[in-house]
């Protein structure tokens, strides 16, 4: 007579990844996965360091546009081109800003109109992100909890606040998968309640600290 195995049950499975640094095909790629199950993650939590740190000037030249990304000069004659352009310094995770030499030239003389304008440019790019995840991840039931890390301004978390979808971790007690009544462990032994998957950040808690200066890229 054959012996009876009790069947093994699957854990609790966590998705973990960090440090994007404002690379957009990054973040796309893991809502891809997170919507495929790819992992068959029963909730993702993102640990840290969601922005950038250097915006690339996308120059108005005449009738066209010039940026240097990576050390080469790259020129963008028409708006496709322009976009393209755009795409790959996101994907490098930087912020591409369309202006002209005249502001660029004031920029640089500027260190609180250039802070201004990269708070602006990561809480768009946050935003941005956040939006995108509410579109492709709404149904799953997969939950996506975010902890801004060290390279992380205090910007963000306004953005962070308003989503529809994701969570802000920082400074607080996230239950990633609460239990429901009733419900039991997902070990062999089914005495045992399934206690909440939770998270306790504290790298990033306490006074807010003078944030990197941002550079400007040429």
């Amino acid at each position: 007579m054959p012996l009876l195995k009790r069947s093994r049950r699957r854990g609790t499975r966590l998705y973990v990844v960090s440090d994007f640094h404002a690379s957009d095909p990054a973040w796309r790629k893991l809502l891809n996965a997170i919507r495929m199950n790819a992992y068959q993650a029963d909730a993702v939590l993102y640990a840290g360091d969601l922005t950038g740190k250097a915006m690339v000037p996308i120059v108005a030249v005449g009738d066209r546009y010039e940026a240097t990304l990576l050390g080469q000069r790259r020129v963008a004659r028409n708006e496709d081109e322009l976009r393209a352009l755009e795409r790959d310094v996101a994907g490098l995770g930087y912020y591409a800003l369309r202006t002209t030499k005249e502001e660029v030239d004031a920029l640089g003389g500027d260190q609180a109109k250039l802070d201004a304008l990269f708070s602006k440019e990561i809480r768009a790019r946050v935003k941005q992100w956040l939006d995108l995840a509410a579109e492709r991840l709404d149904g799953t039931g997969v939950p996506l909890v975010l902890i801004p890390g060290n390279d992380d301004p205090y910007d963000i978390d306004e953005p962070l606040a308003a989503s529809q979808y994701c969570t802000n971790a920082d400074g607080t007690i996230v239950d990633l998968l609460p239990r429901r009544p009733g419900q039991r462990s997902q070990t062999n032994d089914l005495s045992y309640p399934l206690p909440a998957l939770r998270v306790r950040p504290g790298h990033r808690a306490g006074p807010r600290p003078e944030p990197e200066a941002p550079s400007l890229g040429r």
